[in-house]
């Protein structure tokens, strides 16, 4: 393994370099993983009754795996204990790191599944060795943990923008559950909208790679530089990947992640139009919610361009056994309850639904075409609050999700929900409604005046849930920061001519999930409320 970097806490492995156990040994990432591991594990190391240096670590390493005599030497019998911490500590150090391989060659998944298999056995071969000859007892129970990487790229050298000459995606496979902690866990900051070129100054040297997705129909290009690999794992379960073989140099919506730039956060229009984004190279944007977010922005501003109506929220086809069926758009900015009441629908009304079509858990868009209402959505997967799902849903998807920060306040579940063609169909609304979370009534409520119902969902109040910056009841226009807040006066105009459409044809209403008190078993009052919106459904025609 001589071709690696480390970027914090992510290793880069490039190419299949683990042929044997014997070419862990002798690399020299295999030397400075134990390095850093020796110096951070003083006391372990303290415990020997013998110096132990990088070298000499290595050496007994190497000899313990090949040479059995050396269990009888004095050395080991002495420190056996002591040397069994220290082996289980090293292992548990390398796979506290986050890991890549990076193949520079278009592989097909039979070819990443043997690399990572066998890269998987000749470590966990190694490690177990060692061990069960220090333990003196060979193992009963053996885990098949992902002990080399957490994800294999496979790459193709192409020409994008301007020439960029990097290696582009083109496959990646996942070893879930994949668990992600990162420098921040919650958005403190919006994006801006600039009509000064931002594109002057963007380098891209050999640490950057590309990554092609659909965001919604939107073609989109990510450039990222290699330290921040694992927003990039999560963007796959949340967005369609775009085949190398369909090459085009014209995308939509251009990110650049990672990059040196004094323009952070901020989104520029150039006259094609393509819309172009950056988040630079800081601790503080390392956060899959920017990510998400901006690459969510500039397709909203895209969509307002074309006369169509950004929605923040949820929309679902719910199908029952009875054979009705609604097509249901739940409105609300972070943390008021919409995910919650879907996965509430999930856990309570198994037998009676028999179906539940999710078309976007967090970004969609109304469409008029004909005098009529259909909305579409923007996303293959859900970006999830953990904190308040239903433990057992959330454990019934772990083995295919990404789990960010699970140990703190707005802990977050990446997961597949859905598959393109579904997502970015058109469904005739049925019903709409916002998502009041600071209110404590339960059920629904259905508006019978246009002023207020427009007036209700443009101020976008909620009670905050940890998601933001901010504290206590806020307001954010049309509850949606990303794009209607940048583009006001447009979307006014487009709310302006759907709405008293949908107020006319459709059901148009509030509600109350109770999600942001505090002094309410807000699940007891989801769960009432959940059976108001099954009740309408079942009872309306």
């Amino acid at each position: 393994m001589e071709r690696w970097e480390i970027f914090d806490k992510s290793v880069i492995i490039y190419g299949n370099q683990v042929h044997d156990v014997e070419s862990i040994l002798t690399s020299k990432l295999f030397y400075e993983i134990c390095q850093s591991f020796l110096a951070k594990n003083t006391y372990l190391v303290s415990k020997l009754n013998f110096v132990l240096t990088t070298n000499y670590f290595i050496e007994l390493t190497t000899s313990l795996f090949l040479d059995k005599d050396i269990y009888k030497s004095s050395l080991v019998k002495e420190n056996r204990d002591y040397l069994y911490d220290l082996y289980n500590a090293l292992y548990d150090y390398w796979r506290s790191f986050k890991r890549y391989c990076i193949l520079s060659k278009n592989s097909n998944v039979l070819e990443l599944s043997k690399i990572t298999d066998n890269s998987n056995l000749k470590i966990l071969t190694l490690y177990r060795k060692i061990t069960e000859r220090l333990k003196e007892t060979k193992y009963l129970v053996y885990r098949k943990l992902p002990a080399f990487c957490n994800a294999i790229f496979s790459t193709m050298k192409i020409k994008t923008l301007k020439d960029y000459n990097v290696q582009c995606l083109n496959k990646i496979l996942i070893s879930p559950p994949f668990i992600i902690n990162t420098k921040v866990n919650k958005r403190i900051s919006n994006f801006i909208v600039t009509k000064q070129n931002i594109l002057n100054d963007i380098l891209l040297d050999d640490n950057f790679l590309a990554y092609q997705i659909y965001v919604g129909k939107l073609k989109t290009i990510i450039y990222f530089h290699k330290k921040y690999s694992h927003h990039i794992i999560s963007l796959a379960h949340l967005y369609e990947a775009i085949d190398l073989k369909k090459r085009t140099k014209n995308f939509d919506i251009v990110l650049f992640l990672g990059v040196k730039s004094s323009d952070n956060m901020k989104i520029y229009q150039d006259d094609k139009p393509t819309y172009y984004g950056i988040l630079s190279d800081l601790e503080s944007n390392d956060y899959f919610g920017y990510v998400k977010k901006i690459l969510l922005t500039m397709h909203n501003l895209i969509v307002i361009d074309h006369k169509k109506l950004p929605i923040h929220g949820c929309g679902f086809e719910i199908e029952f056994t009875n054979g009705k069926k609604k097509n249901i758009v739940l409105v609300g900015d972070s943390g008021v309850g919409k995910s919650e009441t879907l996965a509430n629908i999930r856990s309570q009304y198994a037998r009676q639904v028999s179906k539940i079509n999710i078309i976007f858990d967090d970004m969609g868009y109304l469409i008029l075409k004909d005098q009529e209402i259909y909305f579409s959505g923007t996303e293959i997967g859900a970006f999830v609050r953990l904190d308040d799902l239903d433990p057992g849903w959330a454990y019934d998807q772990i083995d295919r999700s990404i789990f960010i920060n699970p140990n703190k306040i707005n802990a977050r579940i990446v997961m597949p929900i859905n598959d393109y063609k579904s997502i970015t169909a058109q469904y005739p609304l049925s019903a709409i409604f916002y998502v009041n979370n600071y209110d404590s009534q339960t059920g629904l409520y259905f508006f019978n005046d246009l002023t207020k119902a427009i007036e209700t969902f443009t101020s976008g109040w909620r009670l905050t849930k940890g998601t933001t910056n901010e504290q206590g009841l806020v307001s954010s226009f049309f509850a949606n920061p990303f794009g209607p807040l940048q583009r006001q006066a447009q979307t006014t105009k487009l709310i302006k001519t759907f709405f008293p459409i949908i107020f006319k044809k459709y059901k148009i209403g509030i509600l109350y999930s109770n999600l942001g008190l505090t002094d309410i078993n807000y699940q007891e009052a989801l769960s009432l409320t959940t059976k108001a919106l099954i009740d309408y459904i079942e009872e309306d025609n």
